[in-house]
């Protein structure tokens, strides 16, 4: 019996089972798989919409308080630490008066005539001046009081010792009481400029609570950008007016905060590089206090001298001011290593060296930025900007999302 071959319908027919068994079998396949979305894909978009709307309003609000408090608190101490500022300012430009004012006596010390003798004792007298101009300043700050009164008597002694060498004429052992009273003063001084620069620190860092609120206004941002992102995606539009409304003002909130963190961050700087300038120019005019005492007493060790001039030339270095005042330095140096070789008392009775290098460190000091220069003073518009843009964000916010939220509620 003749068997029926297959018909092409009916192969047909036979391999469709095997197509649809396999279509299924992948299908079963997907569905097993992971699901691999995110959360906000699953969420209803006006659930969704309704979480970013609360959640953005919160972080601007978030961020507009740590801002605000940031910069209330540190413009509440700005007054104080501009005051303390300054009178750092003023110890130190003492300091130095009273180093070039001792440098001075020193000279008349080594002098041979009477007429180079009045000559630096009238330098040292106009110096005396500035001293006295540069205690008024200084007393200014009460903080320290019980210091600067110290700082009064060891001065007064130094005065007197010098008073006296000048008097009874200038020896060894008259000169060094001079360079002993000298030290006791410097000493006094540098203690009560290290406690004001101290209490500088103290009432600074608050810039680590500015620190805070930026930190704080920039994720503040990267949620808006992300919110934008996700709108985006959902709505498939390329932008939210309203909520692009918010990211710039997230980004308002951080540009006074920015601003407000650099302009105090150069300001203490602006401090550090002057107070190393003006600890220089102690040193340049004590190199030439001890090639003086050298030359008065040629048996006395140079080493001092030596250590004084190596002691500006690192310190001039380290400051980056080495070309600056190249030619004022290398004359500085030959003039010091001269005087701890030679006992000639010409070397020290011209200050023209000195008064060279100390000129170019000062004019360096006079362009130091203070703080109320770099901007580091009470204001209203960091706070108007923060205040201002958080409302408008939240205003755009709510804006943005609720139009979205109605359309797809």
């Amino acid at each position: 019996m003749a068997t029926a071959s297959p018909s092409k319908g009916s192969v047909r027919t036979a391999t469709t089972p095997t197509a649809t068994s396999t279509a299924s079998v992948a299908t079963q396949s997907v569905a097993k798989r992971p699901n691999s979305t995110t959360l906000a894909s699953r969420v209803s978009s006006p659930r969704l919409f309704a979480w970013l709307r609360r959640g953005l309003v919160v972080a601007l609000v978030i961020a507009g308080v740590t801002g605000l408090s940031a910069i209330a608190t540190s413009q509440s101490n700005q007054q104080q630490v501009a005051a303390t500022v300054q009178h750092v300012h003023d110890l130190q430009d003492l300091r130095a008066d009273v180093a070039q004012a001792q440098s001075i006596a020193m000279a008349s010390f080594v002098a041979t005539t009477p007429q180079q003798v009045d000559t630096q004792w009238q330098g040292y007298e106009q110096a005396g001046e500035a001293i006295a101009k540069s205690m008024v300043g200084a007393a200014v700050n009460t903080t320290d009081l019980a210091q600067m009164n110290q700082i009064v008597t060891d001065l007064t002694r130094w005065q007197t010792a010098v008073a006296l060498a000048h008097g009874a004429g200038a020896s060894p052992t008259t000169a060094s009481a001079t360079i002993q009273t000298v030290v006791d003063a410097q000493a006094s001084l540098d203690s009560t400029l290290s406690g004001a620069i101290d209490s500088v620190g103290q009432t600074t860092v608050t810039s680590s609570a500015l620190v805070v609120a930026l930190v704080v206004a920039v994720a503040t941002a990267c949620l808006f950008l992300t919110a934008l992102v996700i709108i985006a995606r959902r709505t498939h539009r390329v932008i939210n007016i309203g909520v692009a409304i918010g990211l710039i003002a997230a980004v308002a909130m951080v540009a006074p905060l920015a601003g407000y963190l650099k302009a105090t961050t150069e300001a203490d700087h602006s401090s550090t590089y002057r107070g190393q300038l003006s600890a220089i120019d102690v040193n340049v005019w004590s190199g030439r206090s001890m090639g003086a005492l050298r030359i008065l007493d040629p048996s006395r060790s140079a080493d001092t001298v030596t250590a004084m001039t190596s002691d500006v030339v690192t310190a001039v270095g380290q400051t980056g001011m080495s070309g600056q005042v190249e030619a004022a330095l290398q004359a500085f140096v030959a003039h010091q290593n001269q005087a701890a070789t030679d006992s000639t008392p010409d070397l020290v009775l011209d200050a023209t060296t000195w008064q060279d290098l100390s000129d170019q460190i000062n004019s360096e000091i006079s362009s130091v930025t203070t703080w109320a220069a770099a901007g580091v003073v009470p204001s209203l518009t960091p706070s108007i900007l923060i205040v201002v843009g958080g409302l408008i964000g939240i205003g755009g916010t709510l804006a943005g999302v609720h139009a979205r939220t109605k359309e797809y509620g």
